[in-house]
């Protein structure tokens, strides 16, 4: 490999200019190749079926499950035989965004029948268990490793671990005798605390909204029927009212209106009883129908309460009315298990791991492999219509403002385009007009910019297509005019790129339909072209991705006068188009919702028969890919999908083919992404199709507008599909920092951020599952995050750094035991590059070309060469994007430049 030599000098920002540059000459002994680096920057501104999950990496029963802050679940030790000696050093983590498994930090010790706790700093506490032992640890989420913390007292197993309001743990009962003990988190060690009265072996234990912790029924040699309440102040026992069945390994799931549900614990009798904490006293409520031990009950969002598992075969499922006090028999699980774990997700589902494949004639079973998630049927929700619009119209457009407030612009209204727009306030449900734009117009793009303005583009004016667009000031109500786009467009896209730049593509004019594409700067109000397509095309869709990359989808082909099938990436760091396959299906006027898990599902529209379309298909940016899921009923086109914050996409509206002829329709319905099922919701107050759909802080969606059969629609109604239960208070967000940038931290402060009930398993392993849980969701793009944290408490959040999210205003939202907080805006800064810091760059075994540099966290960068240092950088070539890995630190490989005597470069941002 030859030497390789640096020299540099200084570098200076602004405009680019060849003697503004930074230079790296990098001389090699064998063919004394100049590669000149030069630097220059643009300005940026600041209740389904149970669905397979996979494969474990080991069997494993008698395991902890552990849901972590990041919304991963970490299962710990156990063993793979029933009974069988002990336990196996082993732990795992279940990924819920891609249904995968993976090896973690293998355990210092071996156990069976212990706890696992998620402390409010993160970290996870291990405890007891066999082959008895007094020795904890911790595992770090952050490091995903496991270390030494201090010993408990005394060594116990098959006893309960609860996690009380002050921080530190309860460990109560087992196969000790002994006082009961706490630690605690802030300095590593336990202390001795009051003795149960009787000792109780694998005991249900719930932590009570005063603060206490209620032991029932649990083994004492037999089952046994005594419940007892620990008082964290006084550090004492009390016998209360006991069960009216004697149980052992049965659950207690601590309910929203505060009593508390205990089920199982006894294979002759399927009695349910609650506990009053206010009386003490227990009553019976509905009859299981089957007796089971050993299994899970488990809080859905809504309120009800999920049963499964326990000995037996093809033992179905149940659910617990609280209101009703009824059991509904639902369908089996995909595996029915003992002594395995239910883990209730962020998303509401629940995870099922491990466990014995256990018969009542089967007393030697083998351990589980497999894992399943229940997804819960989406609410049906309702739809209540709001105080009447200012004006009847269709292609508007309906815009999330930083204040709250949907701005409505524009739009059509009995074939004439409007200027007029209207505010309408999500806090007091009302609509009040406000400034007109400056030129009438409908079926244009409406963009939120990260500076919290909407800039609107082309779309049809009163008498031809536009290529104006305009700024409304949300500060001052008022719209100005900006700079006109290249291209007059109508049936274009509009995204908000990472950089704070708005790329507008395709849709046509007057007389043809476009294949280019333009780039709007918000700080100087211009517009520049950027990479065409590879054909026109309109009413196509435009999606950001997670990667900062943008799905072309579909559209209208305006050379072959159909719909198509195409699919192509845009790079807005070399502002080219790349092919990623073909769709499942043709589509225009179609929707493309971006999912949580980062894919795209795309649906409905026009066929290339110019129909409407059932079709859905979803794509994969990992893979690359598309593929089909099961289609629309009935076909739509024309209608709105939105993805909820239950994480299951809502699809309103819109018209099908009836009789030959097309029709408005009222139904909705719900894509669950789990198992790619769709299940009908509450119809629409009144049919409509071209109608916008807003997702508001509150978390309702408004739909606005539309036609009916050819008529406008001045109406608009809400959809709530709210997952808040009765007598129970959702958490509430009162203060957050904003604006943002990337790579800080969120920190959130409010109320009930730790939500009300922990889930329950008839082995006492269950780990708290009311963890709070920070979305980011951007307003403008969909794009979601959901944020580690560093700390938190029933009143605060502290995020790990936010990374890899779009700039502009985003909904913060917290969820705790399932339930979403009104949301509160964030503004998250575009990054700004700043002064490069360049780290030699260097030839490579393979002969490649490489150097990296550090720069702000987010910050975009185009890579240009050219063999001729005199051209103007118009002319050279982008060659590609600095990749940035880790944060904040940038790196660009050359693999063709062995290819050149002499070969210049050029790093632009962006």
């Amino acid at each position: 490999m030859p030497r390789i030599f640096f020299e540099q000098v200084s570098v200076r920002l602004g405009k680019p200019e060849r003697n503004s540059h930074k230079t790296t000459r990098v001389k090699t002994a064998s063919t004394l190749a100049a590669l000149w680096l030069g630097l220059s920057f643009s300005p940026s501104l600041q209740a389904s079926p149970d669905v397979n999950t996979g494969i474990m990496t080991a069997p494993i029963a008698e395991h902890t499950a552990t849901l972590l802050p990041d919304g991963m679940v970490l299962i710990a030790d156990g063993h793979t035989n029933y009974h069988a000696g002990g336990g196996l050093p082993y732990a795992e983590l279940f990924d819920p965004a891609t249904r995968t498994w993976t090896n973690t930090g293998t355990p210092l010790f071996a156990r069976v029948n212990h706890t696992a706790t998620l402390l409010l700093n993160g970290k996870v506490l291990a405890a007891g268990g066999f082959v008895i032992t007094n020795a904890c640890e911790l595992y770090d989420p952050s490091t995903r490793k496991w270390s030494l913390t201090g010993p408990s007292i005394y060594s116990r197993a098959q006893h309960s671990a609860t996690l009380l309001t002050n921080g530190q743990v309860l460990v109560a009962g087992g196969t000790s005798t002994n006082p009961c003990e706490l630690y605690n988190p802030a300095t590593g060690t336990w202390t001795i605390t009051g003795a149960l009265n009787i000792n109780h072996q694998w005991p249900a234990s719930v932590l009570l909204p005063d603060g206490r912790v209620l032991i029932a029924g649990g083994a004492n040699l037999s089952k046994t029927n005594t419940c007892e309440l620990y008082d964290p102040l006084t550090g004492m026992w009390t016998i209360t009212g006991g069960l009216n069945v004697i149980r052992g390994q049965n659950t207690a799931t601590l309910l929203p209106n505060g009593l508390v549900l205990v089920t199982g614990g006894n294979l002759t009798n399927t009695s349910a009883e609650l506990y009053d904490p206010a009386s003490g006293q227990w009553r019976f409520t509905g009859s299981m129908h089957v007796a089971r031990y050993s299994h899970s009950a488990t809080l859905l969002p809504n309120g009800t309460v999920l049963v499964s598992g326990g000995p037996g075969t093809n033992v179905n499922n149940e659910l617990y009315d609280p209101v009703t006090e009824q059991w509904t028999q639902l369908s089996p699980p995909l595996t029915t298990r003992l002594l395995g774990t239910a883990t209730r997700l962020r998303s509401g589902e629940i995870l099922f791991a491990g466990g014995y494949s256990y018969t009542t004639n089967n007393f030697i079973a083998r351990a589980l492999t497999n894992s399943e998630v229940y997804q819960p049927d989406p609410p049906a929700g309702s739809w209540a219509v709001t105080n009447i619009r200012m004006l009847a119209q269709h292609g508007h457009s309906a815009t999330l403002l930083p204040t709250g407030q949907v701005l409505v612009a524009g739009g059509d209204n009995n074939g004439f385009n409007l200027a007029g727009s209207a505010l309408y306030d999500s806090a007091a449900g009302t609509w009040q007009s406000s400034t007109p734009l400056n030129n009438p117009r409908s079926h244009h793009t409406a963009t939120l910019l990260a500076n919290g303005q909407v800039l609107v583009a082309g779309g049809d004016g009163a008498v031809n297509i536009l290529s104006s667009a305009e700024l409304y000031d949300p500060g001052a109500a008022a719209w100005t005019l900006t700079g006109p786009m290249k291209n007059a467009r109508t049936g274009h896209t509009a995204t908000l790129l990472p950089n704070g730049k708005i790329l507008v593509v395709g849709g046509r004019n007057e007389t043809n339909y476009l294949a280019t594409a333009e780039i709007y700067d918000p700080i100087h109000g211009t517009w520049t072209m950027t990479g065409p397509l590879p054909f026109p095309v309109a009413f196509h869709t435009a999606t950001l991705l997670t990667n900062g990359t943008v799905l072309l989808a579909g559209g209208f082909d305006g050379t072959f006068g159909n719909s198509v099938a195409y699919a192509e990436i845009y790079d807005p760091a070399s502002g080219k188009w790349t092919f990623t396959g073909n769709m499942t299906g043709s589509f225009y006027r179609h929707t493309a919702t971006l999912l949580s898990n980062g894919k795209v599902l795309v649906a409905g529209g026009n066929d290339i028969n110019g129909q409407p379309n059932n079709s859905a298909s979803l794509y994969d940016p990992n893979a690359g890919a598309w593929t089909a899921v099961s289609n629309l009923v009935p076909a739509r086109v024309g209608h709105t999908a939105t993805l909820l914050a239950n994480g299951c996409v809502l699809f309103a509206g819109g018209q099908t083919l009836s009789n030959f002829s097309l029709t408005t329709v009222a139904s909705a319905q719900w894509y669950n992404p789990v198992n790619g099922t769709w299940t009908s919701a509450s119809a629409l107050n009144a049919a409509r199709d071209a109608q916008t759909a807003t997702f508001l802080p509150n978390g309702k969606l408004l739909l606005a507008g539309g036609e009916s059969n050819g008529a406008e629609v001045a109406g608009s109604e809400l959809f709530d599909c709210s997952l808040a239960v009765s007598n129970y208070p959702p958490p509430q967000i009162t203060a957050l920092n904003s604006p943002l940038a990337l790579g800080d931290a969120l920190a959130v402060t409010g109320s009930q951020f730790l939500g009300f009930s922990e889930g329950s398993i008839g082995n006492s392993q269950s780990s708290a599952e009311n963890f709070p849980l920070l979305q980011l969701r951007s307003i403008d793009s969909g794009q979601t995050l959901y944020l580690t944290t560093t700390n938190a408490s029933d009143f605060s959040y502290n995020s790990a750094p936010v990374l890899g999210f779009p700039p502009g205003p985003a909904l913060a939202t917290i969820f705790a035991s399932g339930i979403q907080s009104t949301s509160r805006i964030v503004n998250i800064g575009v990054p700004v590059p700043v002064g490069v810091n360049l780290a030699g760059p260097q030839i490579v075994a393979d002969g490649s070309l490489q150097f990296t540099f550090t720069n702000n966290i987010g910050a975009l960068f185009t890579v240009l060469a050219s063999t001729n240092l005199a051209l103007p950088l118009s002319n050279w070539t982008v060659v590609g994007g600095a990749t940035e890995n880790p944060p904040g630190s940038f790196r660009f490989v050359d693999p063709n430049a062995q290819n050149f005597l002499q070969r210049f470069y050029s790093i632009r941002s962006p």
